[in-house]
């Protein structure tokens, strides 16, 4: 087994692979800002959102610097 592979996936389809094919798909402009908010928010291009959510990955989120890096927040005092 390829050192670089993903559990779950074929060694030819790690994510050192070149991305060199397109899927189009329609979306409303409502649903598209949407798509482009969490993306950003979990800190990800649209397209790495996207493949994530299709194909059952994990999608974590940034840890909000408002707590310091640290996440989940301290308890309240």
């Amino acid at each position: 087994m390829e050192v670089n592979a993903l559990p779950g996936r074929a060694p030819e389809e790690s994510d050192n692979s070149q991305k060199d094919q397109h899927i189009n798909v329609r979306i409303s402009a409502r649903d598209k800002k949407l798509v482009e908010e969490k993306a950003a928010e979990a800190g990800l291009r649209t397209g790495e959102y996207m493949r994530r959510a299709a194909l059952g990955r994990k999608i974590t989120g940034k840890i909000p610097p408002i707590f310091g890096g640290s996440w989940p927040p301290p308890a309240a005092i």
